[in-house]
């Protein structure tokens, strides 16, 4: 199985990063939710992590 670790940007895991399994697409799944924060799957890297995607806050699950 295919992983990735992308960086995350905003929200309460800013400046973090995280660590996830591949899709049936091959990609990074395109939501996640952590801590009851949204993040959601962007075009373009943070280094030193993945070059393709980051994670982008997009608010809170509640």
């Amino acid at each position: 199985m295919t992983t990735y670790t992308l960086g995350i940007e905003g929200g309460p895991l800013d400046g973090g990063a995280a660590t996830v399994d591949a899709d049936d697409d091959g990609r990074p799944p395109y939501w996640q939710c952590w801590n009851g924060a949204v993040y959601v799957r962007e075009p373009f890297g943070l280094a030193p992590h993945d070059p393709h995607w980051h994670y982008c806050h997009r608010g809170s699950s509640t």
